[in-house]
């Protein structure tokens, strides 16, 4: 049996901690997964986090609409786009040394 995994980090108030247990569990099951996708929080207009995103002043729709126009996928954690706890380069360095950490 083919195992994939979709894993998703980056939602508003994520902490470190949890982030990190979530990356040893991945880690844990290495020899179990055909593939790992990592996948930032999309946040697509009308959903509950978009529109947090925006009240809260975190993401400006400019900016969202001139990234996203593009070509910025989600995939790849960006600054403008992390609405959790953990800095953006936390998830760069933690994941940047996975295999296909981006697909």
């Amino acid at each position: 049996m083919k195992t994939d995994v979709y894993m998703m980090y980056g939602f508003p108030g994520q902490e470190k901690e949890e982030f990190f247990r979530d990356l040893r569990l991945i880690e844990s099951l290495e020899e179990e997964i055909d593939w790992i996708n990592w996948h930032f929080l999309s946040l697509l207009p009308g959903t509950e986090y978009f529109d947090w995103a925006l009240k809260s002043k975190r993401v400006q729709l400019g900016l969202y609409r001139r990234l996203v126009g593009e070509g910025y996928g989600f995939f790849y954690p960006i600054d403008e786009f992390n609405l959790s706890l953990v800095p953006t380069q936390e998830f760069r360095g933690a994941l940047g040394d996975l295999p296909r950490a981006w697909s």
